[in-house]
């Protein structure tokens, strides 16, 4: 994925369900005697209890990307205090993410703890300017269960030098499915038959997906007195990333025993050729490039969409609204397309990162680093993921034949109004350090999407093949330090693809199409595209030394 693309997946998956977390200290709170068992830091944590019975609550600040809780009252964030004797205050996190980590960077006011986008360039800025802490030391000595937990994946999180500076959220990798074509139920019965909407397990190709969206506009050309639109998409966010899975393209081209851009890949030309296709036969919405995520959404939900292409989970609440407007059958559901010159087997929509969306990371102006770290530790146990994640034993589950049993009515109140129950359970509100996968008990740490998955999940496991899985770490991070000259040529390079793909999407004519990608091309090969692969190629490799894996390859 493209830096910007992951920017936008990480504020929506935080802002939608309500998720603010953090760790670190920022004042003297009590430590460990330097130990590295387990016992010792468990009495650290009892000592921290007895503290904040006692009123002696440290408060630690926090910026996180996914926006801000104003207060740290309801169930799950009072087991969090008590349980290690320390207040979460948030900075606002909302709005313009980037601008305010910048701001703070420039004027050295960032908080105890930052979580960082790991695929933006303010990741690398914060590190190169020595606002982050290294944390392998305090690993070793204060996190056990951080080691414990991420494992062998721990090595992954060094940098150049060694040190780590930060640990994923979100890490190991997540089976689940991602990205999936996803298409309004009601209105595609109607147009193929309920026995072709239900089989969710056959992909349609490419000319049966195009034929499928003119039938559609032939059939609905007005939906409510609104001029239907077949197929729209997020292009303010994700461009045309999305459609990368249908053509097997990842986030790097190695055909070539070597990393190259994608746009290399023979495929990403058939890819935005198709796009050109649905875009001058009125397919396409005409508003694609200008569209967020919020205005897609509404677009979606009013019922007018017969088709989006993104990740799947983002579809939830619209769908809740569009079934209580139009009934069971009217919400969206997922497919797999396949395109021209790609097999079923071959399709990547699955793209996940074994090392996480973003990074949790100790700043310089925290006081108290070992009580950070003790924090953190607690954060990423499995006791932290499942307070954080299953809420309060007892209130919101309990243990039935030595399992984590959820209480139905908890759940039933997340899925009908996750916001609402978030912010008055703290369920999935303080998460942090999220590992994919099952606890001992081997019941899943993410409650919400692995408990009896909703009938949207349901869908998208039939639509999604175990092929379509690839893990994009071994590609995370390649480009080079954007004070570097080769860094300035990754921008320019970056600058020359945002500014032809609507070029080649939107073009008047197939050989207008293929023209601009031409064009597109050549620009990027004279700002210094070969320079720019070179190196990545050389960080690739240097990566795979250091985890001392082979080079990857997703086919």
């Amino acid at each position: 994925m493209r830096r910007k693309v992951l920017k936008q997946v990480v504020a929506v998956l935080l802002t939608a369900a309500c998720v603010i977390s953090g760790c670190g200290s920022s004042g003297g709170s009590t430590q460990t005697s330097g130990t590295q068992s387990s016992e010792a830091v468990e009495g650290t944590q009892e000592q921290q209890t007895v503290a904040a019975a006692n009123g002696e609550v440290k408060t630690i600040t926090v910026f996180n990307s996914g926006g801000t809780v104003p207060e740290f009252k309801d169930p799950v964030a009072q087991q969090i205090q008590e349980k290690t004797g320390f207040k979460m205050e948030y900075v606002d996190g909302a709005g313009a993410v980037e601008e305010k980590l910048n701001l703070m960077l420039s004027g050295q006011t960032y908080p105890d703890i930052v979580y960082l986008d790991s695929a933006s360039p303010v990741r690398k800025a914060y590190e190169e300017a020595g606002a982050l802490i290294g944390l392998k030391d305090l690993i070793e000595q204060y996190g056990p269960d951080i080691k414990e937990m991420y494992g062998d994946l721990l090595i992954r999180f060094e940098s150049e030098d060694g040190e780590i500076y930060g640990l994923g959220d979100w890490y190991d990798l997540d089976p689940d499915p991602n990205v999936m074509v996803m298409i309004k139920y009601d209105l595609l019965k109607e147009v193929v038959g309920q026995e072709r909407a239900d089989n969710h397990e056959q992909p349609f190709t490419q000319d049966e997906f195009i034929q499928l969206l003119k039938d559609f506009k032939e059939k609905f050309p007005t939906i409510n007195g609104v001029e239907s639109i077949p197929i729209s998409i997020e292009g303010k966010g994700w461009d045309v990333s999305m459609f990368l899975g249908m053509f097997g393209i990842v986030e790097y081209y190695t055909g070539n025993d070597k990393i190259e851009h994608k746009v290399r890949d023979p495929q990403f030309k058939e890819m935005v050729q198709m796009l050109n296709q649905l875009y001058r036969e009125g397919l396409m919405d005409k508003d694609w490039v200008t569209l967020d995520w919020n205005q897609l959404e509404e677009k979606i939900t009013k019922g007018y969409t017969f088709c989006t292409v993104d990740s799947n989970w983002i579809a939830t609440r619209p769908n809740q609204s569009l079934r209580v407007q139009g009934g069971e059958d009217a919400d969206f559901r997922s497919y797999k397309v396949v395109g021209n010159g790609v097999t079923a087997e071959e399709t990547t929509y699955n793209s996940r990162n074994t090392l996480g969306w973003g990074d949790w990371c100790i700043t310089k102006n925290c006081k108290d680093p070992v009580a950070a770290m003790q924090f953190c530790n607690f954060m990423a146990s499995e006791e932290g993921q499942y307070l954080t994640l299953w809420g309060v034993e007892g209130e919101h589950w309990d243990y039935v034949d030595g399992k984590h049993q959820p209480k139905p009515e908890v759940l039933d109140s997340y899925r009908a109004d996750e916001v609402a129950c978030s912010r008055e359970t703290g369920i999935r509100r303080y998460r942090m350090f999220v590992k994919n996968g099952e606890g001992k008990d081997g019941t899943p740490y993410d409650l919400v999407t692995k408990w009896e998955p909703t009938t949207d999940w349901q869908y998208a496991y039939q639509a999604s093949a175990d092929t379509d899985l690839y893990d994009n770490s071994y590609y995370a991070g390649l480009e080079p330090a954007g004070s570097t000259p080769e860094g300035l040529i990754a921008q320019k390079v970056a600058d020359i693809y945002d500014e032809y793909v609507p070029k080649m999407v939107n073009a008047a004519s197939q050989e207008d199409c293929v023209a601009q990608y031409e064009a597109m091309i050549s620009n990027m090969e004279t700002a210094g595209l070969v320079k720019l692969e070179e190196v990545m190629t050389k960080n690739y490799l240097a990566k795979m030394e250091r985890w001392g894996v082979e080079p990857y390859s997703h086919r």
